[in-house]
């Protein structure tokens, strides 16, 4: 998969940074009100110390003393801003990154000599905002720190405040698991939206993902068609089962494997049934 741009296309009605504790696909399999986006956020030097400025709760918690970065309005919880973290603004939840890329419509260099987090191709991850205000978030499957800031340049970012990359890289989009990692991440962004709407007259749309639980060991297969040798998704698994046919007539499903997920592809519907 390339670089991507993730425009966040409807209103928000919540916005928190939180402290998951758990690997995010983890936390995320727990909750019950699920956010439509959730990704990791600040890079960290320990699972319980973050890097950077953070208020919680409108709290400040952790002083760097300067940065740039993001978070919702006190009273506004729907309402994201860039800026620093001693500006006026009212933070509620506001995390600075390491650092940020493009402030204010212009692209900054690094404020600092980092060889291995600035200059080494690594795994991306950064939440910005587009020249015609949609937010977003950007990832990359490997690039310095330059490449990676003018990526999202040229795909029309004009805010981009970098977050924890490489291994640490996650992210839950719309139901889809588009980045997955196994690390415990410090902290994360969770977004919740608002309900898509329907016209009037017409039917909402079937659910493009659904909850099922495997009845029957099924073999899994590429996307390609081709059998996985040796896996296989368990009677009693609880999976994650999307509806789009693959051109190879599959359907993509993500079932447990240990104590993470993994995705695969099925033919044998027949062997679940809705959780």
């Amino acid at each position: 998969r390339g670089p991507m741009i993730y425009p966040i296309d409807r209103p928000i009605r919540r916005f928190a940074v939180i402290r998951p504790g758990l690997p995010l696909h983890q936390w995320l399999a727990q909750q019950q009100d699920k956010p439509d986006i959730l990704f990791n956020a600040s890079l960290y030097k320990s699972v319980r110390q973050g890097i950077g400025t953070l208020y919680e709760g409108g709290r400040l918690v952790q002083n760097a003393g300067s940065g740039w970065g993001f978070g919702n309005l006190q009273g506004r919880p729907g309402e994201v801003a860039f800026g620093t973290p001693f500006d006026g603004t009212a933070w509620q939840d506001y995390l600075t990154g390491y650092y940020g890329l493009i402030r204010q419509g212009e692209r900054v260099e690094p404020p600092w000599a980092d060889r291995y987090v600035f200059e080494k191709k690594h795994k991306r991850i950064a939440f910005g905002r587009l020249a015609d205000g949609r937010l977003c978030v950007v990832t990359h499957p490997g690039a310095d720190i330059a490449a990676f800031r003018d990526y999202a340049w040229n795909e029309g970012c004009r805010e981009l405040c970098n977050l924890d990359g490489g291994g640490s890289v996650s992210l839950y989009w719309l139901g889809r698991q588009a980045e997955r990692s196994g690390r415990t991440p410090y902290n994360a962004v969770a977004i919740w939206l608002e309900p898509e709407d329907t016209p009037e007259g017409e039917p909402e749309k079937e659910e493009d993902i659904l909850q099922v639980k495997c009845t029957k060991k099924t073999a899994v297969y590429t996307a390609e068609g081709r059998l996985e040798p040796g896996r296989y998704i368990a009677a009693g698994d609880l999976c994650q089962l999307e509806t789009q046919l693959t051109p190879a007539l599959l359907l993509p499903i993500t079932y447990p494997a240990g104590k993470t997920q993994r995705r695969a592809y099925i033919r044998e519907l027949a062997n679940f049934c809705r959780a």
